[in-house]
Parts: structure tokens; sequence; C-alpha cells
């Protein structure tokens, strides 16, 4: 494949639509906006060595995505562990008096049924988490959709096991199925509310959306309970999901953070709500805005604008960074966004000695 037409889009028989590295042609385009409406040159930032070349950022891509394309077929491998005959033996149905000897032949037997029966679920099991392994990968398996419904399909329907099939179920979440096997999917205990929506339950997919709007606007600095919210977002995919993550981003919530200081104080810093959910944009779609880290970031214009205005350079290269990011999630999600650059990231020292 050549890098410049490495392109990541998701066919419609996946529902998760909206994932996408940008190609070469991209960066070309992006480079004319950031160059004419941001004034920023981008050759003087290769040429000093502080940035990727645009064809390494899609070697980058290329390689994580040939590591990702290896683990869904180690998943689909495992999908073709050979079924054999899971059926106990009913000595009850043999007829006949059956000897005592010939009672724990049939024991024995069914003993290496059970066990062949836990070895055939184990390894769906496995293939489901090599496949759910990120969701880059789900347009691998647009292909072999069908075959991946058959057989997960033949593992929920197995007598007596109804364990370990929350991967399984949200392989399937993925994928294009029928209504009826939605609504039975539905009815198995103990899935997440984020696969639940995903099965198009819209209860669960309020609740998913509640509680990440609570995880944003409480000041509490939390990033892994950001991280895994805007996660659960990104995976259920909708319009309504897409749309609480981009007012999200518009908000101005500062987030506190405590660390334990000198003797008799407290040190706090503050992080406004944006930088948290940027970083969990980011553990979901890894790459996705290196180019602009890259490119705008590290761009020595800014550095030097930051030390002509003599204060800490964080302020304003992210200032520029957050504006740059805002046009950028404007056209990908085709939404108003307007990220807040409120960035103090300020120390707040609070006298505990009473």
């Amino acid at each position: 494949m050549k890098l410049s037409s490495l392109i990541f889009i998701f066919s419609v028989t996946v529902q998760h639509a909206r994932a996408q590295w940008l190609t070469m042609d991209q960066f070309n385009v992006w480079e004319n906006i950031i160059k004419n409406e941001y004034d920023l040159s981008p050759d003087s930032i290769v040429s000093q060595q502080r940035a990727l070349t645009k064809e390494e950022i899609l070697r980058q891509n290329q390689h994580m995505l040939d590591g990702f394309e290896s683990v869904v077929q180690s998943g689909l491998t495992l999908l073709r562990y050979p079924r054999a005959n899971l059926n106990y033996i009913d000595v009850d149905k043999k007829g006949g008096k059956l000897s005592n000897r010939e009672r724990a032949k049939i024991n024995v037997q069914n003993e290496k049924i059970k066990q062949e029966k836990e070895r055939y679920v184990d390894a769906r099991r496995h293939a489901a988490t090599d496949l759910l392994i990120y969701h880059y990968n789900y347009p691998k398996l647009v292909s072999d959709s069908d075959f991946i419904i058959r057989e997960i399909k033949r593992t929920i329907y197995i007598d007596n096991i109804r364990s370990n099939l929350k991967e399984q179920v949200k392989v399937l979440s993925l994928l294009r199925i029928s209504q009826s096997l939605q609504d039975s999917l539905l009815q198995l205990p103990g899935l997440s509310h984020e696969v639940r929506a995903k099965l198009g339950d819209t209860k669960a997919e309020q609740t998913v959306i509640g509680e990440f709007k609570m995880a944003v606007v409480d000041t509490v600095l939390n990033t892994p309970v950001i991280i895994e919210k805007v996660r659960s977002l990104f995976f259920i995919d909708s319009e309504n999901a897409q749309n609480a993550f981009v007012e999200a981003l518009n908000c101005k919530v500062e987030k506190f953070g405590r660390s334990p200081g000198e003797s008799n104080f407290r040190i706090y810093s503050v992080y406004p709500a944006a930088e948290i959910l940027l970083m969990a944009y980011e553990d979901y779609f890894p790459h996705d805005l290196l180019y602009f880290q890259e490119y705008v970031y590290k761009h020595p214009k800014l550095y030097q604008a930051d030390a002509r205005a003599g204060f800490s350079s964080t302020n304003n290269r992210s200032s520029f960074y957050y504006r740059v990011l805002s046009e950028y999630f404007s056209k990908k999600f085709s939404a108003q966004v307007s990220i807040p650059f409120n960035y103090r990231m300020r120390e707040i020292y609070q006298n505990t000695e009473k």
C-alpha cells in the first residue's frame, strides 16, 4: 500500500463510521489552512527537526494498523477452532441395563465432552477479545461478518454455557444483525450499558450519555473516569453520543486536582475540562491529532512568540492549538466547535495549618 493512499474509512457493514486517519491529501489541505489562515509555514518545522514529516506520520499509522490487523487474524483463527460433538451422552436414555463398567465409560466420555466444550467456548472468548483489541480493527470484521455472526451465535446457544459472553456480544453489536437477534441479545444478563445502547436500547444510551455529562461537569479531576466515559460514547457512535462530546468540548468547566505539597499546604492544579477530553479522545483515536501536535503545537514561531511575551510557553501555544483543533473538530463532526481556552494550570496553595 502506498503511503499516499493510506485511508481508513469504515464500511457501512460496521456501524462505527467516524474513525479516520488523515491521508496525505488531507495533510496537504490542512497544511494550506494552517499556512494561509494561521500564518504558520510547516517548512521551518521539519527543517529544524522539531516535528515528524508527513511521511513519517503515515508510516507510524500504517505500522500501528499492521499490528492491529495481526491481532484480528489471530481472533478469526480462534473462531475457526473445530467444533466437535458437544452433546453429552444421556445415560438414562441409553435403554437397557448398563453395567458399572459401561456407565463409567460414558462418564469418562462426558467428561471429555465437557472439557472440549470449555476449550471451544474459551477459544471464542479469546477470539472476541482479539477482535475488540482496538476500534481500528472493526473494518476488518466486514468481510467475515457472516462467519463471525454464525460462529458467535453457536457459542451463545450452547446448552448450559452462558458465561464469558460479554465480549462476544460486544462484537455482534458492531455488525449489522437482524432485529430478532438484537432482541435476543438484549435479554442476556450482565450486558454493559454501552453494549445495550449499541444494540438499540435508547434508555441505556441515555444512561451512558448522562454519566458522561456528570463526569464532565464534576470539578474534581478524575482523568480515568473521563477516558472511560469518552470511550463508551465513541463505541456507541450515535448522533446523540457525538453531540454530547461536542457539547462537552465547548464547555468551560475547570477541574481541580490535588497533590500533597509541603508540610502545611496542599497544592491544587486547575485544568480546563477540554484538555482532559482531548486526552480521552487521543486515547480512543491514537495518532488522530498527531499531525496537529507536530505541525502546530511544536511550531517554532509559537515558541518564539512565547519567549518574546515572557511567560510560560504553554499558554500561547495551547491557545493557538485549541483554535486549530476547534476548526478540525468542526469539520470532522459537522458541528460548531469552539474549544474554550482558559489554560491557567495554576497552582492554588491552601494553608491547612489550624
